[in-house]
């Protein structure tokens, strides 16, 4: 249990880490200096973004730039700049604000020190939210509420976490504090093992003495992981774009965990995707699987190319889409039709049934490709509601981002505006079946074939 628990807190760690290298920098830089970073911040947003004041309007906007050039009078590393300009992110979009999150800046200094071979410090419990409090299912084999870890109130650590995540979907906040906060007990509580566990069992406060897990060698075998594992299959998981494939119950799985443009190229994704074609045709696969549940977008290009490979007459988007709103932010372009693929019969893999794993990791063009799927009618979507907004940013401007003249941080801002309300009518998009995706980085044939059995039984 102890690595699988490593294996998902670390992934999560390494693929929601911001983007800023080197945040332990401990440069000094004057008033003049962050006022000129943060002065290029503001007017790359005015002119690129399509709604700056979409989440706070212009006057709660401007009250809290005010207030954040107030901070600009004294010298700050380049860490202590991302956290004050991280006070305007409830203003701002996720698209945009990822360059000042302080939660990426925790994470970064985490595997940071990972990296420089610290040991991390990770309590042993699966971690879940309900009604404000962490539970676990680690101690007893039913959740058990967890009250105070080292007499800090997990209604605290709840809280805390909660606040540093704003303008994100219930289902994503509430998954990425269950899964982070086993590694960020220390930078943000100051928690150290041992632990000193408080917890409600059958009605009674019982106590618990847990030690840290320590990180498995690299010679370490997953738990459950089968003796016979080869070197390449151990590649396998380390990759973002993989397959597998079970003749015996003609099922075939393809993971997808990126769009993003340079990983696709630098994985050889048109390989590997002829490869997987081979191996489908050779073994006259029925039921293909596409997982994207822990796929965080990338570019819309990328998205739009794995449609070559399915089966389909013409595939649309079908969306109102505007690269600037008005003043007003409530006026949109014309729902509208736009073709992104004609058929390809030289690259369509073969198959019968197609299914689509989704999870509350599927973010961006993760989730842009689950909502083409659903609106082509092209196969079934399995997992828990996805974690970008049917109403929502996106389009990052630029393949290289322009960065700040002082503190060289990187900025993004999203170049259009996406509204599917027309063809979804809930916050995020809803799975066709409900399945437990999010804390799996695989999934074994005996699952995948009792997915289709309950698809069949529900008749989707």
């Amino acid at each position: 249990m102890h690595q699988r628990l490593i294996y998902i807190v670390i992934s999560f760690l390494f693929f929601h880490i911001s983007v800023n290298a080197q945040v332990s920098d401990t440069t000094l830089f004057s008033p003049e200096e962050l006022e000129e970073d943060a002065d290029y911040f503001f007017e790359f947003l005015n002119e690129r973004h399509p709604d700056p004041y979409y989440y706070c309007g212009m006057e709660e906007f401007e009250l809290k730039k005010s207030l954040l050039y107030k901070q600009f009078d004294h010298p700050m590393t380049k860490m202590q700049f991302i956290e004050a300009m991280s006070t305007m992110n409830s203003c701002l979009d996720s698209h945009t604000n990822s360059n000042f999150d302080l939660l990426g800046l925790y994470m970064s200094r985490e595997v940071e020190r990972l990296q420089n071979g610290e040991q991390l410090m990770i309590i042993p419990l699966f971690l879940k939210i309900k009604d404000g409090y962490l539970y676990t299912p680690s101690i007893d084999s039913s959740d058990v509420k967890l009250l105070f870890i080292n007499k800090v109130d997990t209604r605290e650590i709840v809280n805390k976490l909660k606040s540093l995540m704003e303008n994100q979907s219930v289902s994503f906040i509430n998954y990425a504090v269950a899964t982070i906060a086993p590694a960020l007990l220390k930078p943000l509580f100051d928690i150290e093992p041992p632990y000193m566990v408080e917890y409600m069992k059958d009605g009674k406060k019982e106590n618990k003495k847990l030690e840290n897990i320590s990180l498995p060698k690299p010679t370490e075998k997953e738990e459950g992981e089968g003796e016979g594992e080869g070197e390449k299959a151990k590649e396998e998981k380390q990759s973002p774009i993989y397959y597998k494939v079970y003749p015996q119950s003609s099922t075939a799985i393809l993971y997808l965990r990126t769009f993003e443009e340079t990983i696709a190229k630098a994985e050889n994704l048109e390989a590997k995707m002829k490869m997987f074609s081979d191996s489908l045709r050779l073994h006259k696969i029925k039921n293909l699987f596409i997982d994207v549940s822990k796929n965080g977008g990338g570019q819309y290009t990328t998205t739009y190319q794995i449609f070559d490979y399915l089966k389909h007459d013409t595939v649309f988007v079908k969306c109102s889409k505007v690269d600037k709103l008005s003043e007003g932010g409530n006026e949109y372009t014309p729902y509208s039709k736009e073709v992104i693929r004609l058929p390809r019969s030289d690259k369509t893999f073969h198959y019968e049934n197609l299914f689509v794993l989704q999870g509350t990791v599927t973010y961006s063009c993760g989730d842009l490709f689950c909502r083409i799927i659903a609106q082509n009618n092209l196969g079934t979507l399995i997992g828990s509601s996805t974690s970008t907004f049917t109403k929502d940013f996106g389009n990052i401007w630029g393949n290289e981002p322009p960065v700040l003249p002082n503190t060289k941080i990187e900025i993004r801002c999203p170049s259009s505006f996406w509204d599917f309300s027309a063809d979804f009518d809930t916050e995020t998009l809803e799975p066709d079946m409900y399945w437990q995706t999010d804390y799996k980085m695989e999934f074994s044939e005996e699952e995948l074939v009792d997915m289709i059995k309950q698809v069949k039984e529900m008749g989707k």
